[in-house]
């Protein structure tokens, strides 16, 4: 399709025990870039895909919305599980979201 790949974790912040904030944050945006390395080594690096990892603070719904309106996304894909414990979050992003979505198993 000669398009790139945005891949886009979402995350809201909380304090974890003694952790404040800005240390949970760091942890928790190094923590999606290991994730997003071992994708990038078993699966971007060599397919001549451009591709690039953001990493949001906010609702998962909104962020997938404002990250669609600023780059210009053709097509949203995602997986049952990032909406397993809201049905509200899926329903909300389906509601706003104005391109396809493809939900892959």
């Amino acid at each position: 399709m000669h398009c790139a790949l945005i891949l886009l974790h979402t995350y809201r912040l909380k304090t974890i025990g003694s952790e404040d904030v800005v240390t949970w944050k760091r942890t928790t945006e190094a923590n999606a870039c290991e994730q997003f390395l071992l994708i990038e080594d078993n699966l971007l690096r060599s397919s001549g895909i451009k591709y690039t990892l953001k990493t949001e603070v906010g609702f998962l719904a909104d962020r997938v919305v404002d990250t669609i309106r600023k780059n210009e996304i053709i097509l949203f894909v995602t997986n049952r599980m990032m909406y397993s414990g809201s049905r509200a979050t899926m329903d909300e992003l389906v509601e706003n979201t104005k391109v396809p979505i493809v939900l892959a198993p």
